[in-house]
């Protein structure tokens, strides 16, 4: 699992307060990463650390399902209503962002999505 930020990203835009942030989530996660913390807590990390640095309502993390390769499982969702069954929320490959993003192996970006 790697991670690249490329000045294109608008990066050069934030306050050294926003860029410390940052990097104390980057360290905190690759900290859990060289601990060995158990999968859903690293991931979690990693959907409140982008929830409080992009400042969305709702972050989810899925992953492609081995038995099913063109489906996608929730990893990490923070965000939403508490009562949503999140577990359940399965993407397929091709549709939405997720999906799209997943198809095309690239980062999708939308405004405003609803």
């Amino acid at each position: 699992m790697g991670m690249s930020l490329e000045p294109t990203t608008g990066l050069t835009a934030w306050s050294a307060e926003q860029l410390a942030g940052l990097l104390e989530r980057l360290t905190k996660i690759q900290r859990s990463i060289s601990l060995r913390a158990p999968l859903h807590e690293l991931f979690d990390a990693i959907t409140a650390g982008a929830a409080e640095l992009l400042g969305d309502p709702i972050v989810s993390l899925y992953l492609v399902d081995p038995s099913d390769p063109d489906s996608l499982a929730p990893a990490s969702i923070q965000g939403g209503p508490p009562d949503a069954a999140w577990e359940q929320a399965r993407l397929t490959v091709g549709r939405g962002v997720c999906g799209q993003a997943v198809e095309e192996d690239r980062l999708v970006v939308v405004e405003q999505y609803r």
